[in-house]
């Protein structure tokens, strides 16, 4: 959350060859767009496996691994 803009998105590449096999759907934000005024954030990744322990630690590689950088509006 935060004013501004999205200035870029950090680990994207690094995240998709760790679990791009497991991702069915991705909405990644966009260098430019406006900074989310809520708790839903800049976008999602949804992702599928065969067992919940798989899941678990790729939700966690999307959380640690991709970094939004937003600039502050002046």
């Amino acid at each position: 959350m935060g004013h501004g803009r999205v200035r870029a998105v950090h680990g994207v590449d690094a995240v998709q060859q760790q679990i791009g096999h497991l991702v069915v759907e991705a909405r990644l934000p966009q260098p430019g767009q406006p900074a989310s005024s809520d708790y839903t954030g800049e976008g999602y990744v949804t992702v599928r496996a065969g067992d919940t322990d798989t899941v678990r630690d790729a939700l966690h590689r999307v959380v640690t691994g991709i970094r939004v950088e937003i600039a502050e509006a002046r």
